[in-house]
């Protein structure tokens, strides 16, 4: 029994090497790059107004949503370009869906940024007057 224990967390171990190796890779993505940025940007928007639990855990869910978006396009564009490193109509199509996946998923969060913020935004300006 013992055996098989260490031989499952032994696997478990491996297993987590290999996903923050594919996270390390992803951060070599220059689009992955940026939406880190963004992140960060978004973050420091959320400390700086004070949003309350239920809107940072729509922020978590807009980011990660947005960040694993990337991470399944950059996994599929290196699909295609391994199947097919030559220009084909197919694969271009199946990276051009891919990247209108990413798109959807920023252009929720923005969406979803701009209810969260606008407001908050709106009531610091309007605490300069």
């Amino acid at each position: 029994m013992k055996f098989k224990t260490k031989r499952y967390i032994v696997r478990r171990k491996h297993a987590f090497q290999f996903a923050f190796y594919g996270i390390k890779e992803l951060q070599r993505e220059s689009h992955f790059k940026i939406h880190i940025i963004v992140s960060c940007v978004v973050i420091i928007f959320g400390t700086a107004f004070r949003i309350n639990a239920t809107e940072w855990a729509i922020v978590s869910i807009c980011i990660g949503g947005v960040l694993t978006a990337e991470a399944f396009n950059s996994a599929i564009e290196t699909i295609c370009d391994l199947v097919m490193p030559s220009r084909h109509p197919l694969v271009k199509r199946i990276k051009d869906i891919s990247a209108g996946a990413v798109l959807m998923a920023a252009s929720a969060s923005a969406l979803a940024g701009l209810f969260i913020f606008v407001p908050k935004v709106y009531l610091w300006a309007m605490s300069l007057f």
